[in-house]
């Protein structure tokens, strides 16, 4: 929209030359996406802010009428159980059950989560939707044309918010031996390299496919891409940054998005797939399952697609790392992959022969398949089998992946 609105905008399709056809289709199909998102954030964002305060309010009387400081899932069970009060019941178990549903285990958390939406909201809408923010210009000072530039950036991996990236590194490998907080999934020697990937408000293939390059050029062996986008003007940049990994034998974990699309029909970038059809074998896309074997074992809000989301690992409600030695739960997409990555990463410990390609076959191989008839993500309540929401129709199991490993390791001793 930035790029494209100043040349196409207020035109027709008889005012387009020939040469800029391509560019204008594409600029029409990035305005109709960026007037629905900033309808459906400003939107969601008033519906957000009418209801913090009232929440706020009414979990405070809660507390205070079960005489408890801290309001979690198992207190609101068996507080509803035991009240008269159909009015004070029925709050209860509707608050309950939608702090189940999203994985959440207390009213505080509840609270600090949507304050967290709305400030994600915000920023959205004040930078990623902003096309008179510019980024490169005020953070990055490149030429973002320039897909073979590769000295640009700094080494400040904090920026001003670094929750998502702590969040995502802690659930991969937060230190599992020292009695605080959370358990990574895989312990020492995995080490985490922070690469800041995206300033706010924008993300550019060019940028995805540098980071890409300098995490395999500094000794990454496994890639997690918590990020993604509906656009892709630079595609081929991304693809050759994809062949580079494979040529070093790294694997690349990528979220399946947050949009409820099934990625067959609504394609999301960095793409599962190369612009000739052919599959990267060196790539695995994660989407978000739920923490209950019902028809929420398909998070809400994630994106699926039989056959370009390989697997679903856990993605709601997580427990992980905060900024400033906190702790706290998010839920996504960029959750399941890291979940997905720490897996990778465990087998790569133990078995350091693995190869991209095997890492990827064992995690698909190994996932646990489930039938389980859940609701399909943005279809107002159809259902269909969960195994038919990706390609592999199972959820990752480190303990199947393991043993997985161990028997082809053997047999080829």
């Amino acid at each position: 929209m930035a790029k494209y609105g100043p040349r196409f905008a207020g035109k027709t399709s008889t005012q387009i030359k020939a040469a800029d056809r391509a560019d204008y289709t594409m600029y029409l199909k990035a305005k109709k996406a960026y007037d629905a998102k900033r309808k459906e954030l400003t939107t969601e964002l008033a519906q957000a802010g009418q209801m913090t305060g009232p929440l706020t309010q009414m979990t405070a009387a809660l507390k205070e009428k079960l005489g408890v400081e801290k309001l979690d899932t198992t207190t609101m069970r068996r507080a509803a159980a035991q009240i008269s009060d159909p009015e004070f019941k029925g709050l209860l178990t509707s608050l309950y059950q939608n702090m189940k549903q999203g994985g959440i285990g207390d009213t505080d958390a509840l609270i600090a989560e949507l304050t967290s939406e709305l400030k994600e909201q915000r920023e959205q809408l004040d930078y990623s939707l902003n096309t008179k923010f510019n980024a490169r210009a005020e953070i990055v000072k490149d030429n973002p044309d320039d897909v073979a530039q590769r000295n640009y950036g700094n080494n400040d991996v904090m920026g001003p918010d670094a929750l998502h990236g702590t969040h995502v590194a802690g659930i991969i490998a937060a230190v599992r031996d020292n009695n605080l907080g959370v358990q990574g999934i895989a312990a020492a020697p995995v080490q985490i390299m922070s690469v800041r990937t995206v300033p706010n408000g924008d993300e550019r293939d060019k940028d995805v496919a540098n980071a890409i390059r300098y995490a395999v050029d500094n000794g990454a062996q496994i890639i997690n891409m918590s990020f993604g986008k509906e656009f892709s003007p630079q595609r081929p940049a991304v693809e050759a940054a994809y062949k580079y990994a494979a040529s070093k034998n790294v694997l690349l974990v990528h979220a399946a998005g947050n949009e409820d699309d099934n990625l067959d029909v609504t394609q999301h970038y960095p793409a599962s797939f190369y612009l000739d059809g052919s599959t990267p074998p060196n790539l695995l896309t994660v989407g978000a399952s739920g923490s209950t074997d019902d028809e929420n074992l398909t998070a809400s809000f994630s994106n699926y697609s039989k056959r370009q989301v390989d697997v679903f690992a856990p993605g709601v409600g997580i427990y992980s790392t905060l900024p400033g030695n906190k702790y706290g739960s998010e839920s996504g997409t960029s959750m399941a992959s890291p979940v997905t990555a720490g897996v990778a990463a465990v087998l790569k410990s133990y078995f350091p022969n693995l190869t991209a390609a095997d890492l990827k076959r064992i995690i698909r191989q190994s996932a646990q398949v489930h039938h389980t008839q859940v609701l399909i993500p943005g279809e107002n309540g159809k259902k269909a089998d969960f195994s038919t929401l990706s390609a592999t129709g199972g959820i990752v199991d480190l303990y199947e992946a393991v043993r997985l490993a161990a028997q082809q390791d053997a047999s080829h001793k």
